[in-house]
C-alpha cells in the first residue's frame, strides 16, 4: 500500500489543479453574469430569475450551441444529454445562462478527472499485478483485464459514476450558492469565495474516492497475480493504529482466510469502507514464501531452512531462552520471527509503523519474542553486546500494551514509546564506543569512556536533585529507580522519550547520540 501513498501525493496534487481551474472557470460565468446585469455590484432574486430579452436570448441559444458542439466533437454522450436537459428544462431566464455554463463546466471537470483517474489507476494495477508476481512469470497484464479491473465496481458504482456523482453533489451546492446569493444581495466577489470553498470541499471528497479506489484496485491486481501463480487462498492484512476503523478490528481479530476465487470486495475483501487502507496477503499456510511490506510475493533465492538463525538471551525472569528464527513477512527492515503467527505479523505492522515515521538508517537487527517468553512486564530490550533489539509480541497488541504501561512508571505511553526508550540505549552505547575510538589511548576500556560520557549528564541531574528531590520521580519512576541503582541508562532512555521534560538534560544526552 505504499506505492499508493506516494502516487496518491502526486495525484492529489494534480487534483487540487483540476479544481482550482473548474473553480475558476465557472467564477469567470459568475463575474461576466454580474457585469451584464448587476446593478451597483448587485443583483436580486428576482432580477436574477428574469427572462432573457430578445439580444440576450440570441447570446443564450449560440453558447447553447457551442457547448452542445464540444460535447460531441469530444464524444462525450453523458455530458450532451445533460446539456439537453438542461436547455430543455429551462424558461430562458438570466439564471439559466448561469446553470447551463456550470453543466458545461461540470462536464469538462468530469472529462479531465476521468482521464487522469483511469490513467491513475491503470498504473496502480499495472504494478501491483507486477509486485505481486515476484518474479514467478508473466508480469504484465492484458488490456481487457486491465481494463476489467479498472472498471470494477466499489459499492455498485465504477470510478467513472462515483466521479460523477461527487460532481453533481457540488453542481447541487454552487446552484444553492448562487441563489443564496442572489437573496442575500452578495458581491460578486462574496459569491466568487463560498465557490472556491465548495470546489474544495468537493476535492476532498474526491480524494476519497481516490484512496478508497485505489485500494480496491490494488487488491483486485494483487488477487489477479496470487490466481494466476496457482494459490487459491488469501488472508488480510489490516494495518493497525488508532485511525483503524471498528469494521477493519474485527476483520484482524478474526484472521481468517478466504477463498480467491469468492473474492468480493466490501464483503471479504478490501476496501470495507471509505478510505480503507487494508489490504490482502497471500495465505501462510498454503505459500511459505516471505512477502514484502506491500503484500508482494517474494522469490527466495536461497533455500529457507538455511535462514534461520538461533538466538540466546537472558529473559526478565533471569532465565536462559533460546529460540529459532527466520525473516519476517512484510517488512522492509531487519526484523526477525519465531514464525509466522498473527501474534508475530502484527507486531511486525507496529514496528513497520514506527520505524517510517522515524525514518532512522541506524536501526539494529530486530528480534520479535514471544511476550511469555520475554517475560510479563518486559516489553523490549536492547543486547549492546549482540547490538540486537528483542521485541515483545505485547507491542503488536497496542490497546493490552497501553494499558499496561499506563501511570508514571514508565515515561513510553505506547509502542512508539518503547522502541524510542531501546533505540536510546543503542545511541547510548554507540556515542561511548565512538568516543572510545576517537581517543583509544585516553579510554582504554568502554567502561572509561562511557564514565567520560556520562560525567557532565550525571552533574545536571545532581543539580536538579539538589533543588527538586522529586526531579527524577516526576520524569518517571523507572528514571529514579535506575538512577539510584548507579548507572543513568535508563534517564537517558527516558528523556528520550519526553524530551520536552528537561531540554538542557536532552541537548546533553544528544550532543554525540
Amino acid at each position: 500500500m505504499r506505492i499508493a501513498d506516494r502516487q496518491d501525493v502526486d495525484f492529489f496534487r494534480e487534483l487540487a489543479n483540476i479544481y482550482m481551474d473548474s473553480a475558476q472557470a465557472i467564477q469567470k460565468e459568475l463575474f461576466a453574469f454580474f457585469q451584464q446585469y448587476a446593478t451597483d455590484n448587485q443583483i436580486t432574486w428576482q432580477e436574477a430569475r428574469k427572462k432573457l430579452l430578445t439580444a440576450d436570448l440570441s447570446d443564450y441559444r449560440r453558447n447553447a450551441e457551442r457547448y452542445f458542439k464540444q460535447a460531441k466533437e469530444e464524444k462525450d454522450e453523458e455530458l450532451l444529454q445533460r446539456l439537453n436537459e438542461q436547455y430543455r428544462a429551462s424558461r430562458a431566464t438570466r439564471l439559466d445562462v448561469l446553470h447551463l455554463a456550470l453543466v458545461y463546466q461540470q462536464g469538462v471537470l468530469h472529462q479531465t478527472i476521468e482521464k487522469n483517474f483511469d490513467a491513475y489507476l491503470k498504473k496502480l494495477a499495472t504494478y501491483s499485478y507486477r509486485k505481486a508476481a515476484g518474479g514467478l512469470g508473466v508480469t504484465t497484464l492484458n488490456a481487457p483485464a486491465l481494463h476489467q479491473l479498472v472498471k470494477t465496481p466499489f459499492n455498485g458504482y465504477n470510478y467513472s459514476q462515483q466521479v460523477w456523482g461527487n460532481i453533481d453533489h457540488l453542481g447541487e451546492h454552487v446552484r444553492e450558492t448562487f441563489k443564496k446569493g442572489f437573496i442575500r444581495g452578495s458581491s460578486v466577489q462574496e459569491m466568487a469565495l463560498d465557490l472556491r470553498k465548495q470546489y474544495q470541499v468537493a476535492q476532498y471528497r474526491a480524494e476519497t474516492l481516490v484512496r478508497t479506489d485505489g485500494t480496491m484496485i490494488i487488491n483486485n491486481a494483487t488477487a489477479e497475480r496470487y490466481k494466476n501463480a496457482g494459490l487459491r487462498y488469501y488472508r488480510i492484512h489490516v494495518h493497525l493504529d488508532s485511525r483503524t476503523t471498528e469494521i477493519c478490528k474485527t476483520i484482524s481479530r478474526q484472521d481468517q482466510r478466504y477463498p480467491l476465487s469468492e473474492l468480493q470486495t466490501g464483503l471479504n475483501a478490501p476496501p470495507f469502507h471509505y478510505n480503507c487502507r487494508s489490504t490482502i496477503v497471500p495465505d501462510g499456510e498454503e505459500l511459505s514464501l516471505p512477502v514484502d511490506k506491500e503484500g508482494n510475493v517474494i522469490q527466495p533465492t536461497t533455500d529457507n531452512m538455511a535462514k534461520k538463525e538461533l538466538f540466546k538471551l537472558t529473559n526478565a525472569k533471569g532465565e536462559e531462552i533460546s529460540f529459532h528464527t527466520k525473516p519476517a513477512k512484510g517488512t522492509d527492515y531487519n526484523i526477525r520471527v519465531e514464525n509466522h503467527a498473527k501474534r508475530y505479523r502484527d507486531t511486525v505492522t507496529t514496528l513497520n509503523r514506527i520505524f517510517d515515521e522515524m525514518k532512522r538508517e541506524d536501526l539494529p537487527p530486530v528480534v520479535v519474542v514471544d511476550e511469555k517468553k520475554l517475560g510479563e512486564k518486559s516489553y523490549a530490550g536492547y543486547n549492546r553486546s549482540s547490538d540486537v533489539l528483542y521485541v515483545s509480541t505485547l507491542l503488536g497488541q497496542e490497546e493490552r500494551l497501553e494499558k499496561r504501561v499506563k501511570g508514571n512508571y514508565f515515561a513510553a505511553k505506547d509502542a512508539k514509546g518503547v522502541i524510542v526508550h531501546e533505540l536510546a540505549h543503542k545511541a547510548h552505547w554507540d556515542a561511548v564506543k565512538r568516543l572510545q575510538k576517537q581517543s583509544p589511548k585516553r579510554y582504554n576500556s568502554i567502561e572509561k569512556a562511557k564514565k567520560a560520557f556520562d560525567e557532565p549528564i550525571r552533574k545536571h541531574i545532581a543539580t536538579q536533585l539538589a533543588s527538586d528531590p522529586m526531579y527524577l520521580v516526576k520524569l518517571s519512576r523507572n528514571a529514579n529507580e535506575g538512577y539510584k541503582r548507579g548507572p543513568i541508562n535508563e534517564v537517558i532512555a527516558e528523556i528520550a522519550v519526553n524530551p520536552g521534560y528537561d531540554t538542557k538534560l536532552m541537548s546533553l544526552v544528544q550532543r554525540e547520540t
